[in-house]
């Protein structure tokens, strides 16, 4: 029940008053407007730009999200890509873009099938170098996020799991809509891996981070852990991306701060229990951004960097 009010509250649909009540909300002509807005201008840019296609090209990415091994990353970039969509559907590319499109990602996936990881990187390098330019165009900043675990799984090669496939990609087109998303617990399951000097080496293509923390076992097994109390130096992390930060604000670029996430929190309290996606859990992942901007903050009042 708590979770249907959450969601009719979210939509608008309820109107919670704390210690008052809940009241079914009055409907709203500005939320009608908007609603036959978008609809409109989605379906018919829809109609115009091969809506078959761009559905198929939806399950392909859905799908080689799972067979990475990301399933719950695909629902992360569903609720985030609303920008890149509006690249896709309303791009002034020519009437052949969809089948350009097409024909690389049937080459990503035919390479993928092949176990051909060399193979797959070079046709995501050309399709990067097909799509970057058109992100840019729009203003929208793509961001690769690393293979997890960074290392193969049920014989499938991945493509993104060391600083070699980072430095790849991110040469393939070097652009600001070219970018990295680090995540920390991706990139800590690696014992070869050592993140902060990552953090630092990467930290000028950084688009967003992923802050989370895992402890390794000598077997390679992992489990997630707090996030200041993982194998991964968390503090060194913050401390080279907030000075990167710095270094953005001083080139008086205006979007000089780098969007944090604390991902992964644990199971705790009011949470336990409740239909979520495991690593999701609210209290938990606002206890890992209690302590992240924590450290935050001491860094900043220590070494004078911006936050």
């Amino acid at each position: 029940m708590r979770e249907a009010f959450w969601r009719l509250s979210a939509e608008s649909l309820l109107r919670v008053i704390p210690q008052i009540g809940t009241f079914v909300a009055l409907i709203s002509n500005s939320a009608i407007h908007d609603a036959q807005l978008i609809r409109e201008t989605l379906e018919c840019g829809a109609v115009a730009d091969h809506p078959a296609f761009f559905g198929f090209d939806e399950q392909m990415h859905r799908q080689l999200m799972l067979l990475a091994g990301h399933p719950f990353i695909w629902q992360v970039i569903t609720s985030a890509k609303a920008q890149l969509d509006r690249v896709r559907f309303f791009s002034p590319e020519q009437d052949t873009w969809p089948s350009v499109i097409f024909d690389q990602n049937d080459s990503i996936i035919d390479r993928v099938a092949r176990h051909d990881s060399n193979g797959a990187a070079e046709s995501m390098t050309l399709h990067l170098r097909t799509v970057v330019p058109a992100a840019a165009a729009a203003g929208v900043r793509m961001c690769i996020h690393p293979n997890d675990p960074p290392r193969p799984l049920l014989g499938l090669p991945r493509i993104c799991s060391s600083a070699e496939d980072i430095a790849f990609i991110l040469d393939a087109v070097v652009s600001p809509s070219n970018g990295l998303t680090p995540c920390t617990g991706s990139l800590g399951a690696a014992a070869h891996h050592d993140v902060p000097e990552l953090a630092r080496r990467f930290a000028n293509r950084i688009a967003f981070v992923h802050l989370r923390n895992v402890a390794k076992e000598p077997d390679g097994s992992l489990m997630e852990a707090d996030h200041l109390g993982g194998d991964t130096d968390m503090v060194a992390v913050v401390h080279h991306l907030l000075r990167e930060q710095q270094r953005r604000n001083e080139a008086n670029n205006p979007r000089w701060r780098l969007p944090f996430r604390p991902d992964h929190g644990h199971e705790l309290l009011d949470d336990v229990g409740k239909s979520t996606h495991p690593g999701y859990r609210a209290i938990g992942r606002l206890r890992g951004l209690a302590e992240i901007r924590g450290v935050m903050t001491a860094l900043a009042h220590q070494h004078g960097l911006p936050m």
